[in-house]
């Protein structure tokens, strides 16, 4: 392939950062230590734990009315679950799956929302002023689905 510049001309005219470094190695050396120093302070500050904190964002209310039919059960409980958790300012998606006797409404929180606990229990507050429920039926709001119980087993050898 047939260059226009000669090789000589090329070197003279270009300055890439490989060749920059190669002269200038006092530069190099100055931002080699910089960043060696820099990624120790990250490392050292870096938070560590052994079970990080993950806060769970999505909860369940459970909505029972044993022998009521699905459309009974949507209109009379589904949908009023729902509105009360819809008066959440944090409330990112609502889900409901409704069945003959009960119906499962699924609240996920904004991804941005700090504590999540706080806004849960004034979720539950909230379906606790529901007044208008049909004799026997009952809701039951569900947040703990992140306190699980975990088991570590370890095999050593000498």
């Amino acid at each position: 392939m047939a260059h226009d510049k000669s090789d000589a001309e090329m070197i003279r005219t270009q300055h890439p950062t490989a060749r920059y470094f190669t002269e200038t190695r006092a530069v190099a050396w100055v931002l080699l230590v910089l960043l060696v120093a820099w990624g120790a302070y990250a490392y050292r500050t870096m938070p560590k734990r052994k079970d990080p904190e993950i806060p769970v964002r999505v909860a369940a209310a459970i909505a029972s009315w044993p022998g009521a039919s699905p459309d009974k059960m949507e209109d009379l409980l589904t949908r009023p679950v729902e509105e009360k958790i819809a008066e959440n300012t944090k409330v990112e998606k609502i889900d409901s799956t409704t069945r003959s006797g009960i119906a499962v409404v699924t609240v996920t929180l904004l991804s941005d929302t700090k504590d999540t606990a706080k806004e849960f229990d004034d979720i539950r507050l909230k379906l606790d002023t529901l007044k208008s429920l049909p004799d026997g039926a009952k809701v039951q709001f569900i947040k703990e689905f992140g306190e699980t119980t975990a088991l570590m087993l370890t095999v050593a050898s000498p």
